[in-house]
């Protein structure tokens, strides 16, 4: 889907953008969607990628506050899984084009004058889950990945179920001191 005349300027190079990436375990109930919008304008976000939004179908819809969400949900009517991108009022006409690709992947084209800027939102299987079906998310995701023009700034946000572990030894500039648990496969791929 394409946007007609984007008008905005997302990506200068004396303006900061705050970008944020939540597990929201639900859009599917009245009231919080309005509540996720209030609580991305008191954090000053920008952009904001939700994962497990459980809505269905695809779409883009303009919110009350100025804002757009644009998302990606199952096709079969139930409500579980599902990716959005809320993009906040002063940026909702930087949108050129956006893509739901399926319940766990969405990709959104923003404009700039410098350079355009790629965003994939992502929701991966669990570590347990079938190993055909991690196999076709991350096949997907490539996919996505590799439809995106190579001069675009690329941004992949999304909750990928991956323990990382309370181990960072060589990766401490890639994971923080917080983590719980032991690493999972999933933390393998990303770390």
């Amino acid at each position: 889907m394409t946007a007609n005349y984007p008008t905005a300027d997302l990506l200068t190079p004396k303006q900061h953008i705050r970008v944020g990436c939540w597990n929201v375990r639900t859009l599917y109930q009245a009231g919080r969607l309005a509540q996720a919008a209030k609580e991305m304008d008191r954090y000053n976000i920008s952009l904001l990628g939700m994962s497990e939004v459980r809505w269905t179908g695809t779409g883009k819809q303009r919110l009350n506050s100025g804002g757009v969400m644009i998302w990606s949900g199952r096709s079969d009517n139930i409500h579980h899984e599902g990716v959005a991108l809320l993009v906040s009022k002063k940026h909702a006409n930087t949108i050129l084009q956006w893509k739901p690709v399926n319940e766990r992947l969405l990709y959104v084209r923003l404009n700039s004058k410098y350079a355009k800027l790629s965003i994939v939102v992502a929701y991966a299987p669990i570590d347990n889950a079938e190993e055909e079906t991690k196999d076709t998310f991350y096949s997907s995701l490539q996919a996505v990945l590799d439809y995106i023009p190579r001069h675009d700034v690329t941004m992949l946000l999304g909750d990928f179920n991956a323990r990382v572990g309370q181990n960072s030894h060589n990766r401490s500039r890639v994971m923080g001191t917080h983590a719980l648990g032991d690493i999972t496969d999933n933390g393998e791929r990303l770390v």
